[in-house]
């Protein structure tokens, strides 16, 4: 690749020369205001494009030389016990500014932007010492995890195109299939043995990264831009919680919500509804989700007759044990199935488990409206969530026939707790603005929702609060 020099030199010839001079002349007389500038957006010259990368990958070379290693760590850690300020209180090692100043002279070119005033002052007024010290073990904490931290933004901007602060989707699942999943030991060929000695993966790297891409595109992702930002990444601890499957005792953390035990569970629940083993979901397999168990026998318990082909969703609302819709299991196909036969495989499983698990985030009330707004309109009409109420009333009438179930009252109590600036529709605007998003969603798709609001003690009091 000829360097900038020589681009620059090929650019310079006497015809471009005459062709610049000759576009001037031509805009002379043009008013300045009316010449336009570009401020952002990528050029489509390719010589600029071109210096756009050069820059930016000079840069990252640049910030990775700059990058901390452990060494350099252990010669701070050295630096910062030689000037050790005395008397020592309570076992703790702390420092003067004045030593301070003298570690920050010393220690590598690395940690010397990290070693502020302004950082000495932060942990001086949190440590309270009479002498103005600080805590040492705090300030190699802290210069251990802003070393990781610049350590995993190199990683992700490897990944990124040059000069965008974000991944696309396709290019964290490449970061995945890369940085992350084979340094799992769980992930890995051979962790353990099949029944006829062959080695095995404890679990198939396929499915922990389905899981990890749908639960960090259902968290940063809300509007569906299809990108994920590096520095949510990296502030939100999701890098963090993926690291921590290095360790096989970590991986087994059920409160990592990016763990190998998390995504065993989600994978287990997919496997339990999926009855006749194909590896998808079909409507009336996904409608036994979180059923509702009884001592029936196994002819009672069957939604409908084996010579039905198709379910309806008037009979499956009479019939099933469902605590959801059917109306809104339908429409959650008609928005995530992956085959043409209807049926939905893990990663669109993964979408709905995201969003009924994680009811108060806004990012599962945008997901269950974008389902219930099948034509997507960015609204609801009256009729529309009269539909969905019936379609729950169904359900309820059976499962809980000591509440009287009236849709149109119900109805209007949606409209009076949102709101509404047009009172014939609700937005999704209006349902995020009331205070009592979930509160709404769920009054009208699932029968437990719908149960606390109706037997809350306080009728202004929230279920969810």
């Amino acid at each position: 690749m000829e360097s900038f020099s020589e681009q620059f030199a090929t650019l310079c010839t006497d015809e471009n020369v005459r062709r610049i001079k000759k576009m001037v002349e031509m805009s002379g007389d043009r008013d300045e205001k009316e010449i336009p500038i570009v401020m952002e957006g990528t050029s489509k010259d390719e010589f600029i494009e071109e210096i756009k990368i050069e820059a930016h990958q000079r840069k990252f070379h640049k910030m990775k030389d700059m990058q901390g290693t452990e060494e350099h760590l252990d010669t701070l850690s050295n630096l910062f016990h030689d000037y050790v300020s005395y008397p020592i209180v309570d076992s703790r090692y702390l420092i003067s500014y004045t030593n301070y100043c003298k570690v920050r002279e010393q220690c590598p070119i690395q940690f010397r932007e990290f070693l502020s005033d302004r950082l000495f002052e932060a942990f001086r007024a949190d440590q309270k010492d009479y002498l103005s010290r600080v805590d040492v073990k705090k300030l190699m904490m802290y210069c251990h995890k802003r070393t990781l931290a610049n350590h995993n933004l190199l990683l992700l901007a490897a990944y990124a195109r040059p000069g965008l602060p974000y991944l696309t989707y396709e290019e964290f699942t490449d970061f995945l299939t890369q940085e992350i999943v084979p340094s799992i030991p769980a992930l890995m060929l051979g962790s353990r043995k099949t029944d006829d000695g062959m080695p095995a993966y404890l679990l198939d790297p396929t499915y922990f990264t389905c899981f990890v891409e749908k639960k960090v595109q259902f968290l940063l992702d809300p509007l569906f831009t299809q990108k994920i930002r590096i520095i949510d990444l990296l502030a939100t601890g999701v890098m963090d919680s993926l690291i921590d499957q290095f360790d096989e005792e970590k991986a087994s953390d059920e409160t990592n919500k990016f763990s190998i035990t998390s995504c065993e569970n989600v994978l287990t629940i997919f496997r339990e509804l999926d009855r006749d083993g194909n590896g998808l979901l079909s409507y009336k397999e996904l409608l036994r989700y979180k059923e509702v168990k009884s001592d029936k026998s196994e002819e009672s318990e069957e939604l409908v007759s084996s010579s039905e082909e198709e379910l309806s969703i008037e009979e499956e609302g009479s019939n099933s044990r469902t605590k959801y819709s059917p109306l809104f299991i339908f429409n959650v196909f008609l928005t995530e199935k992956s085959f043409d036969d209807g049926q939905i495989d893990f990663t669109g499983f993964l979408n709905f488990y995201n969003a009924v698990e994680n009811k108060k985030l806004i990012q599962s009330m945008r997901w269950i409206f974008r389902v219930l707004d099948e034509e997507s309109k960015g609204y609801l009409t009256r009729k529309e969530i009269k539909d969905y109420v019936e379609s729950l009333m169904a359900i309820v009438r059976v499962m809980l026939p000591s509440i009287e179930a009236r849709v149109d009252d119900v109805v209007d109590e949606v409209f009076d707790i949102c709101r509404p600036i047009d009172p014939t529709k609700i937005t999704i605007k209006d349902v995020i603005d009331c205070g009592k998003g979930w509160t709404v969603l769920g009054m009208i798709t699932n029968v437990d929702d719908y149960y606390l609001y109706e037997t809350r003690e306080d009728p202004q009091q929230d279920p969810d609060q």
